[in-house]
C-alpha cells in the first residue's frame, strides 16, 4: 500500500471512528461520526422535512426550520421534539398539518359524524393549526366554507402575558425561582422561615414555583412573594451572616433591590387582568357571548394606563395604536396600581434614575400586552359582534332593540347552521326575535347562563301548547356550539397524566378509556357521595364482559366433582 493511501484510510478512521494511542501509551477512541441514511426519511418521524447536504454525508438539513445539524439519530430525534420545530409546521403525527387534518377528518368519519355538523373549530395559535397556509384550519376552510375558526382564547391571553413579560428585568424570574428551590427539599429551612413569618406577622404559607404551562400560577407565585417579602429578607440575612452561601447571598442582594421590589408590586397589580380573563374563558359555560366585550374591557383598562384617556374612549377600539408616542402620557403620569405608588411614596432608597427605568420598562410590559392582544384578537369580527346580543339581558330588554332590531346580520355569519334560502324560517326566527321584548319574562332571567336561559325558551309554550320561540331557540342553542378555547382538552390531558403515571404505565388504552369515562360519569352525578350505579352497570361488572379471554386454556381438566357453580373462568387481565 503506497503512503498516500495509507494516509486516506488514516483519515476517514479518524472521521468516522477508530482506535489510536496516546502520548502515554494508551489506546483512546474516537467519537464514531454517523453518516447520512436516505431511509430516514421514510420515517413517520422524519418524513416530509428532512434532507442530506449536498457534499457532506455527516450533515443533514431541515427544510421545516431552514436549518442543518449533525446526522445522528439522536440529534434528529431531538430537533424533531423541539418547540421550534413544531411551531414551524411539524405535527404531534410526525408529518405536516395534512397528516393531522387526515386524521381528524377520519375519526368523524369512523364515528359516523356528517361533516356538514362541523360548525366551528377553536385550536392553540401555532402555525400547524392556524397558518395561513398549509394549516389545519386552512384545510377546514377549504373543504368546508363557511367554518368559524377561532384561536383558544386562553392560549393568547397566556402568549401575551409571556410576550409582555419579556420587557422587565430577567431577575424577577430568577429570585422567584430562586426561593423556591432554596426551600423545596429543606424542612428544616421551612421551619426556620415559620419563625420569621410569625415574627412579621404574616400567614405561614409556602413558597410557589413558577410554571410555563400552568397559566395561572404566575400571579399566585407575585401574589406570594410579595406577602412573604419582610419574611424573607429577615430570614436570608440570617442564612447569609450564619451560614455564608452562595445561594443565600444571591437571594440577599435580590430581596434587598427596591426596584426589584417594585417590579413585584408592578406585576401583583396587572396580572390579574390576564388571568381573571384566562380563568373566566377555561369555564365549561358557555361564555362566547361575552368573548368580546370582556376582550374589550381588560384592553382598554391596559390602555388608559398609559395613554390619553380621550383618545381611548373616543375611538373605534379596533383603530388605537398602542405605538402612537403622540398618545402616550408622560411617565410619572401612568398608573402602576396603588402599592406601587405607596412604595414610591415612602422609599428613598431609589435614584431617579432607577424610578425612571422602572416606569420605562413598565410602560414597555404594557405596551407590548396591548401590541399582542391587538394583534392575536379581532375586534371587528362580524360573529362574535353580533353574538352578543344572544345573552339574557339583551335579548329579553326591549331598549336594546336599539341596537338589534334584527337578527338578520348574525344569520348571514353563520351559512353552515341556517341556510339562508330558507326565507320562512329566516322570517320566523327573526319574528320570534322581535316578539321576545313584549312577552315581559321575569326580571330574574336576565340573570340565568345564557344555554340553560334559551333552553327554557324552547320549552315555553302558549295556551294552544304551541312551543312559543320554537324557531328562534333552537337557532341560538345552535349558535351557542360555537368554541372559543381548548381549556377542556387541555384538562384531558392533565387528567390523562393523573391517571397513567409510572406505577401504571401499562394501562391500555381501552382501560384508559374507561377511567375517563367513570370521572366524567361521577362529575356529571356531583361527585362520588351522590353518584349511584344504575343496575345495568352492575350487571356489567363482571369477569366476561370487562376482560377477554385470549385463547383456549391449556390447564387439565378440572374434577368432575366440581360443580359450574364453583368453577372460576380463567381471564388474562391487560392493563
Amino acid at each position: 500500500m503506497s503512503s498516500e493511501d495509507g494516509g486516506e484510510a488514516t483519515k476517514k478512521r479518524k472521521e468516522h471512528g477508530s482506535t489510536a494511542t496516546d502520548t502515554d501509551g494508551r489506546k483512546t477512541k474516537h467519537h464514531r461520526m454517523q453518516l447520512y441514511r436516505s431511509v430516514w426519511e421514510l420515517e413517520p418521524i422524519f418524513k416530509g422535512w428532512l434532507k442530506p447536504v449536498a457534499g457532506n454525508e455527516t450533515k443533514a438539513f431541515s427544510r421545516c426550520c431552514n436549518v442543518q445539524m449533525v446526522s445522528e439519530i439522536t440529534v434528529l430525534k431531538n430537533h424533531a421534539k423541539g418547540t421550534k420545530h413544531m411551531e414551524k409546521g411539524v405535527c404531534h403525527f410526525g408529518g405536516f398539518a395534512e397528516r393531522l387534518y387526515t386524521e381528524m377528518i377520519k375519526s368523524f368519519t369512523d364515528a359516523n359524524v356528517p361533516l356538514k355538523n362541523i360548525v366551528g373549530f377553536a385550536s392553540d395559535g401555532c402555525n400547524t393549526m392556524m397558518g395561513k397556509n398549509n394549516s389545519v384550519s386552512s384545510r377546514l376552510k377549504n373543504d368546508l366554507p363557511g367554518i368559524t375558526v377561532q384561536r383558544c382564547i386562553c392560549h393568547s391571553l397566556h402568549l401575551c402575558a409571556s410576550a409582555a413579560c419579556k420587557q422587565l428585568p430577567r431577575m424577577c424570574e430568577d429570585l422567584a425561582r430562586d426561593v423556591y428551590g432554596y426551600f423545596k427539599n429543606s424542612a428544616k429551612r421551612v421551619a426556620q422561615l415559620k419563625e420569621f413569618q410569625e415574627f412579621c406577622h404574616v400567614e405561614p404559607h409556602k413558597l410557589l414555583k413558577p410554571s410555563q404551562t400552568h397559566w395561572l400560577s404566575l400571579h399566585q407565585v407575585v401574589k406570594r412573594m410579595c406577602t412573604q417579602w419582610d419574611a424573607l429578607r429577615l430570614f436570608f440575612t440570617d442564612q447569609w451572616l450564619e451560614a455564608r452561601l452562595n445561594a443565600a447571598e444571591n437571594i440577599f442582594n435580590a430581596l434587598n433591590n427596591e426596584s426589584l421590589r417594585l417590579y413585584f408590586y408592578f406585576l401583583d397589580w396587572v396580572l390579574p387582568k390576564f388571568t381573571g380573563l384566562n380563568k373566566h374563558f377555561q369555564s365549561e359555560k358557555v361564555v362566547i357571548t361575552t368573548l368580546r366585550n370582556k376582550m374589550c374591557e381588560t384592553y382598554k383598562d391596559l390602555l388608559l394606563s398609559f395613554m390619553d384617556r380621550d383618545y381611548v374612549l373616543h375611538n373605534n377600539i379596533a383603530r388605537i395604536d398602542p405605538t402612537d408616542t403622540a398618545r402616550t402620557l408622560p411617565l410619572n403620569a401612568m398608573y402602576l396600581g396603588v402599592s406601587v405608588m405607596q412604595r414610591l411614596n415612602t422609599t428613598q432608597q431609589l435614584p431617579p434614575a432607577a424610578v425612571t427605568d422602572f416606569r420605562m420598562r413598565c410602560q414597555m410590559f404594557v405596551k407590548v400586552a396591548c401590541q399582542e392582544i391587538q394583534k392575536r384578537f379581532n375586534f371587528d369580527d362580524p360573529i362574535l359582534t353580533q353574538i352578543e346580543c344572544l345573552s339574557p339581558a339583551i335579548a329579553i330588554d326591549a331598549h336594546s332593540r336599539a341596537l338589534y332590531p334584527s337578527l338578520f346580520p348574525l344569520m348571514q355569519t353563520v351559512p353552515r347552521i341556517l341556510d339562508m334560502n330558507d326565507t320562512d324560517r329566516v322570517q320566523a326566527i327573526d319574528d320570534e326575535w322581535r316578539k321576545m321584548p313584549l312577552m315581559n319574562l321575569p326580571a330574574s332571567s336576565k340573570e340565568m347562563d345564557v344555554d340553560a336561559f334559551w333552553y327554557n325558551a324552547l320549552q315555553m309554550k302558549d295556551l294552544g301548547g304551541e312551543q312559543v320561540f320554537k324557531h328562534l331557540a333552537s337557532f341560538v342553542l345552535d349558535v351557542l356550539v360555537f368554541p372559543h378555547s381548548n381549556a377542556s382538552c387541555e384538562r384531558v390531558f392533565s387528567k390523562v397524566n393523573l391517571l397513567k403515571t409510572k406505577p401504571r404505565n401499562r394501562l391500555i388504552t381501552d382501560t384508559l378509556n374507561g377511567l375517563m369515562h367513570t370521572s366524567e360519569c361521577v362529575k356529571i352525578a356531583g361527585g362520588c357521595s351522590k353518584f349511584t350505579p344504575t343496575e345495568t352497570m352492575l350487571r356489567s361488572m363482571t369477569a366476561s364482559n370487562l376482560y377477554e379471554k385470549k385463547g383456549p386454556s391449556t390447564s387439565a381438566a378440572p374434577d368432575a366433582s366440581v360443580t359450574d357453580s364453583d368453577s372460576e373462568p380463567e381471564v388474562e387481565f391487560n392493563y
